[in-house]
């Protein structure tokens, strides 16, 4: 018996170990039934103005090109400074991610009118028909010009815990990076941080990531709802 628990409890702690490891990805990767995001029209088809994005940082006058709920119906939110700030599109104005999708991207805010290079940015996924917390197993975007330093693309559960993470590399001024991550198909991506404080003037392009998935309630919930259908059928029956 105590064999067989030493057992179990070491391949409790392997799996715990496994999802603190991030496997890096391309684009290759994702599978054909994977969402793209360009950032240069609302999913309904509209244009988004995008402002034109200053070196470091400015006022937006523009506020249409603020984002935050703009792609909830393909799954994804957005956030930055630890959610109180908002996240905005931009004119990739030094065409480096014409190659990629042209011609916005997206910034982080500090504030509802300020843009500012070294906030951050964070994408929560959520159910499309819901708006309810969800996942993703898979996910990744590229970045413009990240030449000082590598640029963390960080993932989390759904507890706020963090997985691990990957970075976006250095390909020099004007160069264009690529980050992505998996932790394997059970494990639930619910969200991703992309934080470059006071190390580089990020844009990102071409968010990809496999179609959410639904969060598994808590057996609690799941006593209720049961119990909740239990009432009701015996309702029925009484009436």
């Amino acid at each position: 018996m105590r064999h067989r628990l030493l057992a179990i409890t070491t391949s409790l702690l392997i799996s715990i170990v496994n999802i603190s490891h991030a496997t890096p990805i391309t684009p290759a990767d994702f599978s054909t039934s994977a969402i793209t995001i360009g950032f240069d029209t609302y999913p309904g088809g509209a244009s988004i103005p995008g402002i034109v994005i200053p070196p470091f940082s400015g006022s937006v006058i523009d506020i249409n090109s603020i984002i935050d709920y703009g792609y909830a119906s393909q799954g994804v939110v957005f956030s930055s400074t630890g959610g109180s700030g908002v996240t905005a599109v931009g004119q990739d104005t030094t065409n480096q991610l014409t190659g990629i999708s042209s011609p916005n991207v997206v910034v982080g805010m500090t504030g509802a009118l300020d843009y500012s290079a070294s906030a951050p940015i964070y994408i929560d996924f959520v159910h499309p028909l819901t708006g309810l917390q969800s996942f993703s197993t898979m996910v990744g975007a590229y970045a413009r010009d990240v030449d000082t330093q590598p640029v963390p693309f960080t993932a989390y559960d759904a507890l706020g815990v963090e997985l691990g993470k990957t970075y976006f590399p250095v390909a020099g001024n004007g160069g264009i990076s690529f980050a992505g991550l998996t932790f394997g198909p059970s494990v639930e991506i619910a969200r991703v941080e992309i934080n470059s404080p006071g190390v580089d003037t990020i844009g990102i392009d071409n968010l990809m990531f496999e179609p959410v998935g639904t969060v598994v309630p808590e057996p609690a919930t799941m006593v209720l709802l049961g119990a909740g259908l239990f009432g009701m059928a015996r309702l029925r029956r009484v009436q």
